[in-house]
């Protein structure tokens, strides 16, 4: 999974549904990435979907898997 800032946001803040989401990928050994900067490349690059809250940004990229939380 390729995590976009707000996902880290939410879950610093205590956001039950990611804080929740997370430790369950986390306990099933999913690979999360979080890049600085090229966030849907990244996630095309290691074929992952991209965890968001902003799914606008992200609809124009062909080919992108898209996780809401």
């Amino acid at each position: 999974m390729t995590i976009d800032a707000n996902i880290v946001i939410a879950y610093l803040a205590g956001d039950a549904h990611v804080v929740e989401t997370l430790s369950n990928w986390k306990e099933q050994g999913v690979s999360l990435f979080l890049p600085t900067v090229a966030i849907a490349a990244t996630a095309l690059f290691t074929h992952t979907p991209v965890v968001t809250r902003n799914q606008r940004d992200f609809k124009r990229v062909s080919n992108l898997r898209i996780v809401s939380l």
